[in-house]
């Protein structure tokens, strides 16, 4: 009759490597570690994904946001650039001479420019055509003198015949060192004004109003008697 042999238990004694835990244990703990590398797997991942996302989403927000910027950039400048043009052309209008804005006159008068026409009249001593290409109210001026003021044309032109019937021709050259001496030296009385020289040193002024008629007109004795110097 054989003997039963009975085997030990391995004994768990503290301190010491024996593996005491039972097997269901062991696998529940291993099962448990996978568990949580996988957990932490899908977290990385999870975060890696939502990063890209919110990446790709700043990128896009960015790009509106500067092309937005930049076409406001675009407009602001076409802006001001427009005003930079129209500030020139104004400031190139208001520099011109009389003579550069003026309409062309009449056709039955035959001249290029009303100013071109009316100092030709001035020399020919055609009043009959100066005082077509007179407005009907003309501020005239005898300087040193009284008269006249705010007058119609038909006065004016009896006091101009008057005052200038011994003057001779007049020379309406704006380069005249006398002409630029006047307007630099004396600019509040004759920036506005075109300038004609008689031979007698007489001098006559005039200027044109938008409709390129004749709406004022200055006559001095003398140039002489202004401070040029």
């Amino acid at each position: 009759m054989k003997r039963k042999i009975k085997t030990k238990k391995p004994i768990c004694v503290a301190g010491k490597k024996t593996n005491c835990a039972p097997a269901s244990l062991k696998g529940s703990a291993r099962s448990d570690k996978m568990l949580v590398i996988g957990l932490v797997i899908v977290i990385l991942a999870s975060a890696i994904v939502v990063g890209s996302v919110l990446h790709s989403w700043k990128g896009q927000f960015r790009g509106e946001k500067e092309g937005s910027q930049s076409a406001n950039i675009q407009n602001l400048q076409m802006q001001i650039n427009a005003l930079k043009k129209e500030v020139a052309r104004s400031k190139a209008t208001a520099n011109s001479p009389a003579t550069s804005n003026t309409p062309a006159v009449q056709k039955d008068l035959a001249t290029p420019t009303t100013s071109t026409a009316f100092e030709k009249a001035v020399n020919d001593k055609n009043f009959t055509k100066m005082e077509a290409l007179m407005a009907d109210r003309v501020y005239f001026v005898e300087d040193a003198t009284d008269c006249c003021g705010d007058v119609t044309k038909k006065e004016a032109m009896k006091n101009f015949k008057l005052y200038t019937v011994s003057a001779g021709s007049f020379n309406f050259d704006q380069n005249q060192q006398v002409v630029q001496q006047m307007k630099v030296n004396l600019p509040g009385t004759f920036a506005k004004y075109m300038i004609g020289i008689a031979d007698s040193q007489m001098v006559l002024s005039y200027h044109l109003n938008l409709q390129g008629k004749v709406d004022d007109l200055m006559l001095s004795a003398s140039h002489t008697m202004y401070d040029l110097e």
